[in-house]
């Protein structure tokens, strides 16, 4: 395991109890919310041994990342499907569809 990877556990470790330090994840890791907790569960599926933890703690950590891992996913559909078909924009696309179109001399 490298230094990264595990610097990555163990900020999982002591931030899990606090809900996670999901705004600092960018700035210090330099990955999104879903990609780091992406990786981390990678990690702790690839390394069980490796990674210093009791099984009670790898479960509780992987248990962790993948709620996480869910709710920003969730996010990003939600973020996803109000940028592509909101309703604002149905009516957008409505609306300009009912103008009259300007005519054009010959």
């Amino acid at each position: 395991m490298t230094p990264h990877e595990h610097h990555m556990l163990t900020y999982v470790r002591v931030w899990m109890r606090y809900g996670g330090a999901d705004d600092d994840i960018y700035v210090t890791f330099g990955l999104s919310p879903l990609e780091f907790y992406t990786r981390v569960d990678a990690i702790l599926a690839a390394n069980p041994i490796g990674a210093g933890l009791d099984d009670a703690q790898r479960r509780a950590m992987r248990s962790f990342c993948h709620v996480k891992y869910q709710q920003y996913r969730e996010r990003h559909r939600d973020a996803r499907l109000d940028t592509v078909d909101s309703p604002r924009r149905r009516n957008y696309r409505e609306a300009e569809s009912a103008r009259p179109t300007p005519r054009t001399r010959p």
